[in-house]
């Protein structure tokens, strides 16, 4: 089995050979910074500007279209939606709740700024990743986006999913390092601290050196395995060993073009470079026939007597010459040829045409396109064209939501949920705690776009379910007055775990009460679910007739006004156990129409409270009913104990 310390070794190998493509990355980051007149220096190991280019201006084409691809992106970032395995009440409930608990998690780390700096690296370098992680002194779940210079697998890969482990470098404080692992102290104090220099002399950027390591800082890799292992690496040695919760796997790699058999995506802006570059070169040879035709040569006889800097660019100059020794002349240079015109805007077309976005796109007008129908269109067409990046986003969320429900399972604890939730609290803790992720799921996890929740986005969707007739007027300006969004799903959640505790109480044998107040609805749902179930006839025969006493009692409204029973169940708000007794054969009676004993006592101790306890003493030895004398003795029994 592979195991940590077979990782020690393979870290610089996999350091060397992504020397290649930082360089690459190096180059799309100046690119789009403005810094094209550039070479590589193998001795310096970085760009620095071309000593022989002095007339090549930068007219960068590429950030408007890194911007306009980067808010397109960012503005359909992706939530998540979990869905039930099956369509049972239980499966629902932990769904929802699930679904809630990714939705706090969504809002309190910020995710769609994690995910939109993911996008800059992909557009930039063509990856990135989410690393998703438990934070023991802040006592919360984390995810941060990771840069590809700081992400490595082991050499000689050609596909992410190959990989056995992967390393994540990391820069710590050195103090805090030693303070968290006293026991490692001269391993980290041994270290190299602020090694290299993130600056060239030539230019003056920054380099992505693999050997920077920022100033009071130590590079420390953060190793993850697939068997569940992880573990910090310091030098040559683990200074921290760990196993995630279920094995579960906490990195995702995102890739903005996937590239069969090859590990590292493709970047938008790594196929612009050399265009970009012919681009400058051809607007420079322009710009430089324009400053010469505005500024010919002259033709001056030596005779003329015509100092060499007596024509200057001073207006109303008076020039002295000998007219026997001839006039100067200018040298009228030649115009452009068409052709160098039309090269440029040809150029200007591949690079839209490479980078998969054109004018109509960038808010331009195309070229002989009048139809608005047809600018939504190539608009639209360049949208569907990132498609399979947005897909890779998606993937990338969906796993990171289940990585972070298996560590919100691990680690947090009751009281946690509820200073984040509140009373919803209690449900999601407890659902989530129960609700099975990796090993045959109960819950299945999408990402997409329909996640956003934003106020502007929370109320639009209230309104279109107003207008579909899904909610009622005083629902919806509940909704929007508050801004709750979605807290009618939370009260059927709500409801829902809640009756399925009562059920689960039912099944151990106490006997308990249905108010009006409560959820009806959920209750039948839940019981009646059940009552179809092999676990219901597994039940012994009193306990089953008493889950179908109360679920007859939630399914049935109480009666039309002036029936007694109705009348007392809304007086009481009890919906189960139901009793109007004013004597004792009315409390025989409705005691005998309970099929399970537990519900006859109940129903026969809501007389005894109704009726009066005296009142029934003095009637006992009229009981006809074996059951009903039964009922109504253990009733009084209780209370006379209870007072």
């Amino acid at each position: 089995m592979f195991e940590l310390k077979d990782v020690i070794s393979k870290v610089a190998d996999s350091k060397t050979a992504k020397n290649t493509e930082e360089k690459v990355w190096d180059l799309n980051q100046r690119f789009i910074q403005g810094q094209q007149n550039i070479s590589y220096d193998r001795n310096l190991q970085s760009y620095v500007n071309r000593k022989e280019v002095t007339n090549v201006p930068v007219i960068n084409q590429l950030l408007p279209l890194y911007r306009t691809v980067l808010s397109r992106l960012a503005a359909s970032y992706p939530g998540v939606v979990v869905l039930p395995a099956s369509p049972s009440k239980e499966d629902i409930t932990k769904a929802q709740a699930s679904e809630a608990a990714l939705r706090y998690y969504w809002k309190s780390e910020d995710i769609a700024c994690v995910i939109n700096k993911c996008i800059e690296y992909l557009l930039l370098f063509g990856n990135a990743g989410l690393l998703s992680y438990y934070d023991p002194d802040a006592d919360k779940v984390c995810t941060k986006p990771i840069s590809p210079f700081d992400i490595f697998y082991e050499s000689g890969l050609g596909n992410v999913e190959d990989a056995r482990w992967v390393a994540i470098r990391q820069f710590y404080d050195k103090d805090e390092l030693s303070e968290a692992y006293p026991e490692h102290k001269e391993i980290i104090e041994a270290d190299t601290e602020g090694k290299g220099s993130p600056f060239t002399q030539q230019n003056n950027t920054y380099s992505n050196s693999v050997d920077y390591i920022p100033p009071g800082k130590v590079e420390v890799f953060e190793v993850y395995l697939k068997n569940g292992k992880y573990g910090f690496l310091l030098k040559d040695e683990f200074i921290f060993e760990g196993e995630m919760p279920n094995k579960v796997w906490p990195f995702q790699h995102l890739k903005f073009t996937d590239i069969p058999n090859r590990l590292w995506g493709l970047s938008m802006i790594t196929p612009l470079i050399e265009i970009q570059s012919y681009y400058n070169r051809a607007r420079g040879q322009i710009l430089q026939n324009v400053e010469l035709m505005a500024n010919p040569k002259w033709l001056i006889p030596k005779s003329s007597g015509v100092a060499p800097n007596a024509i200057t660019k001073r207006s109303g100059e008076k020039i002295f010459f000998n007219p026997a020794g001839g006039k100067p002349e200018q040298i009228s240079a030649a115009p452009i040829p068409s052709y160098v015109i039309d090269n440029i805007r040809q150029l200007q077309s591949e690079i839209m045409d490479v980078a998969g976005i054109h004018s109509t796109t960038l808010g331009k007008r195309a070229v002989g396109v009048i139809s608005g129908k047809a600018i939504e269109k190539l608009s639209a067409n360049d949208v569907s064209a990132l498609q399979t990046t947005q897909d890779s986003i998606e993937r990338g969320c969906g796993a990171m939501a289940k990585a972070v429900l298996s560590l919100m399972k691990e680690y947090y604890k009751k009281p946690k949920m509820y200073r984040m939730l509140d009373n919803l609290g209690r449900v999601i803790f407890h659902e989530v705690h129960d609700t099975n992720i990796v090993n045959d799921p109960e819950i299945h996890i999408e990402a997409g776009s329909l996640f956003h929740d934003k106020a502007q986005d929370r109320e639009t969707r209230i309104m279109a379910m107003f207008e579909a007739g899904l909610l009622e007027k005083e629902e919806a300006l509940k909704e929007l007055t508050y801004r709750t969004g979605n807290a009618f799903i939370i009260e059927q959640l709500e409801g829902r775990a809640h009756a399925r505790d009562m059920l689960d109480a039912v099944r151990a044998g106490a006997a308990i009460e249905v108010f009006s107040t409560d959820n009806l609805k959920s209750f039948a749902e839940v019981f009646n679910e059940f009552s179809k179930t092999r676990d219901f006839y597994d039940l012994d025969e009193e306990r089953q007739d008493y889950v179908r006493d109360i679920l007859i009692a939630v399914s049935a409204p109480p009666g039309p006004e002036g029936d007694e029973v109705a009348e007392a169940a809304r007086k009481n708000m009890k919906v189960f156990p139901r009793s109007s007794a004013k004597s004792l054969d009315q409390a025989k009676l409705q005691s005998v129409q309970q099929q399970s004993p537990v519900a006859a006592v109940q129903t026969a101790a809501g007389a005894v409270d109704q009726m009066g306890e005296q009142g029934l003493l003095n009637k006992m030895e009229m009981a006809e009913s074996r059951q009903a004398d039964t009922s109504v003795n253990e009733a009084i029994k209780q209370r006379g104990a209870a007072r």
